[in-house]
């Protein structure tokens, strides 16, 4: 997939992110989702803001919800924009509490704080922001030196064989200090566009049924497993069990048969302006 180039006036400022593809695999290992994650300890996720749509995407009608997101995101091929977490980090680390944690795929940039990108008609991703130095010291920047704002993840854009080990949702507070397993209202962002409503959970608990994916539960910068249910009339998620290492994560077996992923197709088709490529069985 190209890249749309940059306008005249940003030449100076910003660099190709150059070839897709590598012929040199110390480099291709170098951009592997699986070594950076067990490298630097760190689980990769594509944050999904439920009932937000991005103005500069191409692809999306504004009317897209979250479920139609993840049936694209399940039926088709696309690069996407990531993010990682690790222990210790919270809900500010995360461009959303609510997304999929990936286990495969090929990063092709990467940088310590939101690079702006957007999707382009081709089914890739573009940036505005320059590469700083090579790839694998941009890599490495990313995950050690992150922006510390408010809002403080860093971004990647990740293609080639992307897979995913699951959904995750994240009910940490702003302080990341304290945990609850009720009451999803009160989980809000700063800007609200991720909250966790009990509607919400209702969603997400449907979807994993439906779709069989596994649900996990980031709690500090950490995943463990999730399980859910219905009490009063009304679904919970809480996660159980110990902690799940970067390293497990990436040894999830989660994949959709042809059928599934027609049927995720078809239910997002009336979403698209654009149909993308779709996605190959594993």
């Amino acid at each position: 997939m190209r890249i749309i180039p940059l306008p005249k006036n940003y030449e100076e400022q910003a660099q190709s992110l150059g070839p897709r593809v590598s012929t040199e695999q110390a480099e291709l290992r170098t951009r592997d989702v699986k070594r950076i994650s067990s490298k630097y300890k760190v689980y990769f996720i594509h944050g999904t803001r439920p009932d937000e749509v991005n103005l500069n995407n191409p692809w999306l009608a504004r009317r897209t919800k979250w479920r139609n997101k993840l049936d694209i995101l399940l039926g088709f091929s696309l690069e996407l924009s990531a993010s990682t977490v690790r222990a210790g980090d919270g809900p500010n680390n995360m461009f959303s509490r609510l997304g999929v944690i990936l286990r495969t795929g090929t990063v092709y940039f990467a940088q310590d704080r939101d690079a702006g990108t957007r999707t382009t008609e081709q089914g890739g991703k573009d940036t505005w922001s320059p590469r700083m130095r090579n790839l694998e010291d941009d890599i490495e920047n990313a995950i050690l030196h992150r922006g510390t704002s408010v809002l403080a993840w860093n971004e990647f854009i990740i293609g080639g064989d992307v897979q995913f080990a699951g959904l995750y949702v994240c009910f940490d507070r702003k302080d990341s200090d304290r945990y609850l397993e009720t009451n999803p209202n009160y989980f809000r962002r700063i800007n609200g566009s991720d909250l966790l409503t009990t509607d919400r959970i209702n969603e997400v608990i449907s979807v994993v049924q439906a779709v069989k994916m596994p649900l996990y539960v980031i709690h500090k910068g950490v995943v463990y497993e999730a399980e859910h249910g219905t009490k009063d009339g009304q679904g919970y998620i809480r996660r159980k069990g110990e902690l799940i290492s970067p390293e497990s994560i990436l040894s999830s077996n989660f994949s959709l048969s042809t059928q599934e992923m027609e049927e995720a197709r078809d239910r997002a088709s009336i979403y698209l302006e654009i149909k993308p490529p779709p996605r190959k069985e594993e």
